[in-house]
């Protein structure tokens, strides 16, 4: 479900073009919850770590070819790629990234895709919540209210005590906590004036490094129809990170920054179309609660930019 093409692609020279990237970025968000309705069905018989390996190095492939299109001719391009002033920050991201999706893709293992992607929405919250500790932002009592009423949501998805309650809920939960330290530590790595084709070539990788050699020592051929799935698997990567970068291209940051929520409505879609799977009424009610309080700190924060904006202007 990841995505970690959002990071560092706005440095691109953007073309104004919003209902073009908009379209891009439904199409990625498609494609990324594909790829998680893909990876359900792929660990029923194959290891996790395999089909992470496989997903890792088509990833690793993809950056390597966007360094070598976008940057100087040939190896040069890939070569100057891996020109970083905070290397060891991009090996953290990788590194906390792989660990992320093995997680995510263990509880998608036990868990309705809508439940899964119903509690990783708390990410931005999450987000928020850390960013004055690691980031050293100041947060107001607005964005505190948007993140206390979104674990609120959480609960009611969680319903802890009750007879539905299921340890298995830590794991969206936890693969959440994991992602919003790596945004984090992207917002601190993107200052370091390093591109995107760096970013991404690291975030491959080493991560690819990472998972070898687990999915080297768990690895499981796969038969029949598992081949074309992880081809797929692949592929529905690929054109989400894609998309992304495409969009990011065509408009804005802000404007895509809300579409990340329709993950949680293709996560529903695909799990009644592929696995029967109906939400409950706690799960629909939580999940909105949660996407509400998300979309609230993104309305606050345009209005305390425009804000901001005004003052600079105004000031002689």
């Amino acid at each position: 479900m990841n995505t970690p093409a959002t990071t560092s692609s706005a440095r691109t020279a953007p073309i104004n073009r919003p209902l073009l990237g908009i379209g891009l970025a439904i199409l990625a968000m498609f494609s990324f919850s594909s790829q998680d309705a893909l990876t359900k069905q792929l660990i029923d018989d194959l290891p996790i770590s395999t089909v992470l390996l496989t997903r890792y190095a088509a990833f690793t492939l993809f950056a390597f070819a966007l360094a070598a299109l976008t940057g100087p001719p040939g190896r040069r391009g890939i070569l100057r790629s891996f020109r970083s002033n905070v290397p060891l920050m991009h090996i953290l991201r990788g590194l906390i990234l792989v660990a992320e999706i093995f997680v995510f893709s263990f509880g998608v293992r036990h868990l309705d895709l809508g439940l899964q992607h119903a509690l990783f929405a708390v990410f931005p919250l999450i987000i928020t919540a850390l960013a004055m500790p690691v980031l050293g932002e100041r947060v107001g009592v607005w964005r505190w209210s948007s993140v206390a009423l979104g674990f609120v949501g959480a609960l009611i998805i969680i319903r802890p005590g009750f007879s539905t309650f299921s340890v298995f809920i830590a794991f969206p939960l936890i693969a959440a906590l994991m992602y919003a330290l790596y945004n984090l530590l992207t917002r601190i790595a993107g200052r370091s004036g390093d591109s995107f084709q760096t970013s991404m070539v690291y975030l491959g990788l080493f991560g690819l490094l990472a998972i070898l050699p687990v999915g080297l020592w768990q690895w499981q051929t796969p038969v029949d129809q598992q081949i074309w799935q992880l081809a797929l698997l692949c592929c529905t990567a690929i054109l989400g990170h894609g998309a992304l970068i495409l969009a990011l291209m065509f408009t804005q940051a802000s404007a895509i920054q809300p579409l990340n929520y329709l993950l949680l409505v293709f996560a529903f879609f695909n799990g009644f179309i592929y696995f029967g799977e109906v939400p409950d009424i706690f799960t629909l009610i939580g999940g909105a609660v949660i996407v509400f309080s998300g979309l609230f700190i993104i309305v606050r924060e345009r209005i305390r930019a425009r804000e901001s904006s005004r003052q600079a202007a105004t000031k002689p």
